[in-house]
Formats: C-alpha cells, sequence, structure tokens
C-alpha cells in the first residue's frame, strides 16, 4: 500500500502531462476513486482511513498538504520528510517496492481515463449519490456527519465491487446483443 499523498502526487502529474491542473477537491475525489476501484479487486491502494466530510470522502493528509489552495489549482507536489536526508522531498508511487509501481501506473491510468475529465463538483456528485459509502456515512448518522466520521474500506469495497459486477453485466449483455 501507498502514501495517499504518492497517489495524490502521481495525479497532479498525470493532469499536468495533458495540460491540466486539479482543485484539492478534484484530488480527493480521484483518490478515493482510485482507491475504491482497486479495494474492488481485494487489494487496498492506500494505508490511510477515508473520512466522511460535508463535501465527501477525504483524506486527511491530502487535505493538509493542499488546503492552502482552496478551489484554486494545486501548483506544488506533496512532499515527506526524508530521515535519511534530513529534507522534504516530493513522494512519488516509485518510492515503493510493493506493489510494483508500473502496475500502479497502469491501474492509475486507467482511473485517469474514467475520470480525470470531470470537473471536482462532478466527481463530488459521483461520490454523493445515494447508496455510496459516503451516503451510508450520513444515513447511519440520521442525516449528520460526526466529525471524524470513518468510512470503512470494507463499506467502499463493497460499493465498488457492486459497480463492478454492474460494469461486467453491462459488457457482457452488449456482447451478447451485438
Amino acid at each position: 500500500m501507498y502514501d495517499v499523498r504518492a497517489i495524490a502526487n502521481w495525479f497532479i502529474e498525470r493532469a499536468k502531462r495533458d495540460g491540466k491542473t486539479l482543485t484539492a477537491m478534484q484530488l480527493q475525489k480521484l483518490t478515493y476513486i482510485a482507491h475504491g476501484w482497486s479495494l474492488a479487486f481485494d487489494e487496498p491502494l492506500v494505508h490511510e482511513t477515508v473520512e466522511a466530510w460535508q463535501w465527501g470522502p477525504v483524506f486527511r493528509s491530502i487535505y493538509r498538504e493542499f488546503s492552502e489552495f482552496g478551489s484554486e489549482p494545486i501548483t506544488r507536489l506533496a512532499t515527506a520528510f526524508d530521515g535519511t536526508d534530513l529534507l522534504n522531498r516530493d513522494i512519488h508511487i516509485e518510492d515503493y517496492s510493493e506493489p510494483p509501481a508500473e502496475r500502479t501506473d497502469v491501474f492509475l491510468e486507467s482511473v485517469w481515463e474514467n475520470y480525470g475529465q470531470f470537473t471536482a463538483s462532478q466527481l463530488m456528485n459521483m461520490t454523493h449519490r445515494k447508496g455510496t459509502p459516503w451516503h451510508q456515512v450520513l444515513d447511519e448518522n440520521g442525516g449528520r456527519l460526526p466529525r471524524y466520521a470513518v468510512i470503512e474500506d470494507e463499506q467502499i469495497k463493497r460499493y465498488y465491487k457492486e459497480l463492478l459486477r454492474e460494469r461486467n453485466e453491462t459488457a457482457t449483455e452488449s456482447t451478447v446483443s451485438s
């Protein structure tokens, strides 16, 4: 599993290759969606807890790292303290040996291709739909989100496994009817 900031940096760099920028909300949602799809394949992507905040699923370390940007484009990468050099340095998926960065890169590219074109509000709407893990936490708490409400990985996994099953059924039906 990765530090969530390494995944966030991957999306920032990927957007830049397309001549785009991301806001903090887009980054939160893309990272959350990537984690969800990874859980659907029984492979957690990050080792940080997801919290249910007013504007949707949030990784606290991404919030802390990029909150200064508000709704403006993010203009730098997340950093981590390197105990060897005693400096902060950019953090990347290549810094990890497991899982292989190449495999993660292919996976994240797929997430980018499917979700990278959406605005922050479109991504927020996706993560706020009825039945989503965020909405489940809202419902479980009587329509109010308590401070630091956790969205359990198991909830996220069930939701994305169901999305995967629906996509596979749709693909099968399309093939059969062709």
